[in-house]
């Protein structure tokens, strides 16, 4: 039997191009590498490269991000992901980012990815970097790094923990009281309704993420369910809040899922088709809060749609497998 790779996620901070990749051989030795990168970089190293895929923007939904690379290291098993991610250009933005970057850590795909970054990094930028790399990249070679925090701590530390102000303008629709299941179908119908004036795979995306987090709170929350959703000219924002006492897990969501139980398909389904997925307690309530932007970029366009064609699958196979 041959032994699976060990996982590893590694920074490399390059001074200049040169030196970026003295340091890439070096750590590729005979191994061929998938670039998620500028089409500069395949040209430096030739037919080391398997595969060129643009730049992924880890900065507007973190989770999809993830999803990106684990899809193409369950591809190309025998190669190194290497990738120069776009981050943003301001707090907000490497917040994000850096949740990306601290959740990669919880994935078993086997194999090395490895996140470029200039070593002249905005300084919050770079403390996220170091903090979420197991491994750094060296000029001596790969380095275990002293400055690695656990993901579950950096999770925690990133996500809202008191309630975010909510948007200054009224709800556009509330549905309060909600008890039953059944009522699902329905509320799904109205969000559905209520977004008819967004684009199409912003809306899907975004009901598929309530439709997720509304089954949550109805299977594992406690009634009565309270829905409060907004939609500006920008983008949209859902609130759900429940009686029960919700979880303390940061990484809910980011966790790649088990399809053999359906653990985690839910909130993991929800991280991939919106923006941003808070969750807190407070005032005997516990409120998840989505948000998306109306612009998508290009790279995650179509992310949400290859997410629930797998999560479709993987329901697929569990209910196959029950059948006696």
């Amino acid at each position: 039997m041959v032994a699976r790779a060990v996982s590893r996620h590694l920074a490399l901070f390059y001074r200049d191009d040169r030196d970026l990749l003295d340091r890439i051989v070096v750590l590729l030795g005979s191994r061929p590498a998938v670039l998620v990168c500028g089409t500069g970089r395949a040209a430096a190293l030739g037919d080391r490269a398997l595969a060129l895929s643009p730049r992924v923007d880890i900065h507007r939904r973190p989770a999809a991000a993830l999803a990106v690379h684990d899809r193409l290291a369950a591809r190309y098993p025998d190669a190194v992901v290497i990738t120069e991610p776009e981050t943003g250009s301001g707090p907000a933005d490497w917040l994000r980012a850096a949740r990306h970057e601290a959740a990669a850590n919880l994935s078993d795909t086997p194999g090395d990815l490895v996140c470029l970054y200039r070593a002249d990094a905005p300084e919050p930028l770079r403390t996220a970097v170091i903090a979420t790399h197991p491994h750094l990249v060296t000029p001596d070679g790969v380095a275990v790094n002293p400055g690695y925090t656990e993901p579950a701590t950096t999770l925690r530390r990133l996500e809202a923990i008191t309630p975010v102000p909510p948007p200054a303008a009224a709800p556009g629709l509330t549905v309060a009281d909600s008890t039953r299941i059944e009522d699902l179908g329905p509320i799904r119908r109205q969000v559905t309704e209520h977004l008819a004036e967004v684009p199409t795979l912003v809306r899907t995306d975004f009901v598929a993420a309530v439709n997720e987090v509304l089954t949550n709170a109805y299977l594992h929350g406690r009634p009565p369910l309270r829905l409060v959703l907004w939609a500006g000219a920008d983008r949209i924002e859902c609130r759900i809040t429940d009686h029960g006492p919700g979880h303390d897990d940061p990484t809910a969501g980011y966790r790649p899922y088990d399809s053999a139980t359906r653990t985690g398909l839910g909130l993991w389904l929800a991280r991939q088709t919106c923006d941003d997925l808070d969750m807190w307690h407070g005032d005997g309530l516990f409120t998840v809060r989505l948000v998306t932007t109306l612009r998508i970029a290009g790279d995650l366009r179509h992310a949400g749609a290859v997410a629930r064609a797998e999560i479709a699958q993987a329901r697929v196979d569990l209910f196959l497998r029950r059948l006696p």
